[in-house]
């Protein structure tokens, strides 16, 4: 690494007080029994102090070093009992093709008609894909950056706010998210340890070199798979790390929100309520109507069709004790297309790249 790419002292303490912040947040969460507390509280917390107007550090790098961590995790989903069942995912697969498809129609239509935006702004703003990767197409195409950050970075708000509660009311019972301390430090042995961290490290690089989109999640998720459906471990990143993981991830969106007024904030959210209503009503039906169609269980379903992102959502499976990789799966091929095919669309929808709008605009 360079030294003007090197972190400074000061953005060491920077990002520690984000990181505590965000801690205290997951914290206060489990003392109140919330939901997936980790990630929750720490996004409440960091969402609220930014929107106060406070500087939190993006934790941009250590995102995703806690993506890979959370990739083997949910890797880890992947044993010799899954591949007598990735046979009957076909079927699943091809019903959330589908829904991603009408979920991105209706997305654009709604962004371009309702919210109001340029069709090249509604199209990256709806469909249904990584923020990054969604915000990083808008740039060069000449959308409204901020307005797909805010967007997706709304959806993807309301989306693990309103799931957990949701689940509740199901009468799916969520265990607590907190761990006793024989829990919390419990460690792998040492060579299922360096076994892990090379599979995160490998999986990392290998994401970069094979061009993956979020290549530091995907590809320890994908490497993760191939080797504990391979039997060389059956292990998975010890509680702690995968702990401080949900509070960076928390953290990470809640930084988002720096900078923005309330006034463009409520702005963004009238813009984004009526969508997130809309795809949140279109998962639940497709979950539904999988369930009754394919028999796949309905939460399953539901965590794997929400447009929504993968760490989070995996982790929400992990937590019901619903299978990590059928979820897992589901968010992997929708990411794969969708990256596939935006780009394509794109470049027949867009006339021609226009200046990127400066931050305000």
């Amino acid at each position: 690494m360079s030294m003007s790419k090197a972190l400074q002292p000061k953005q060491i303490l920077h990002g520690l007080a984000t990181f505590g912040l965000g801690g205290a947040g997951g914290a206060a969460a489990v003392a109140v029994a919330m939901p997936l507390p980790w990630l929750m509280g720490s996004l409440a917390l960091t969402t609220a102090v930014s929107i106060g107007g406070a500087r939190l550090a993006k934790l941009t790098r250590t995102r995703s070093v806690v993506l890979a961590i959370l990739g083997v995790m949910l890797g880890s989903g992947f044993d010799v009992a899954v591949l007598g069942e990735i046979s009957h995912w076909a079927a699943s697969l091809a019903f959330m093709l589908a829904l991603t498809g009408v979920m991105a129609v209706v997305s654009v239509w709604y962004c371009r008609r309702v919210a109001g935006y340029d069709l090249t702004t509604s199209l990256f703003a709806g469909v249904p894909g990584g923020l990054s990767v969604m915000s990083q197409l808008a740039a060069a195409t000449g959308g409204d950056v901020r307005a797909v950050g805010m967007m997706h970075a709304l959806r993807l708000c309301a989306i693990l706010l309103l799931t957990p509660p949701a689940v509740l009311a199901s009468g799916a019972v969520m265990p607590p998210g907190g761990f006793i301390p024989d829990e919390l430090f419990a460690m792998p042995s040492a060579l299922d340890m360096a076994v892990l961290t090379a599979t995160g490290v490998g999986g990392w690089l290998g994401g970069k070199l094979l061009r993956l989109p979020n290549p530091s999640f995907m590809g320890p998720l994908l490497l993760s798979a191939v080797v504990h459906l391979g039997g060389w471990s059956a292990a998975s990143p010890p509680a702690f790390l995968v702990v401080a993981a949900q509070i960076v991830i928390g953290a990470a969106i809640g930084a988002r929100f720096q900078g923005v007024t309330l006034r463009v904030l409520g702005q963004y959210m009238k813009a984004a309520a009526g969508l997130v209503v809309l795809l949140l009503v279109l998962s639940g039906l497709a979950a539904w109507g999988a369930h009754l169609v394919l028999g796949i269980d309905m939460l399953a379903a539901l965590l794997s069709y929400l447009p929504g992102g993968a760490p989070e959502l995996g982790l929400l499976a992990l937590t019901l004790g619903i299978d990590p990789a059928f979820v897992a799966a589901h968010h992997l091929v929708r990411l794969a297309v969708v990256v596939v095919a935006v780009p394509f669309i794109a470049q027949r929808l867009v006339a021609r790249p226009a200046a990127v709008p400066a931050p305000g605009e």
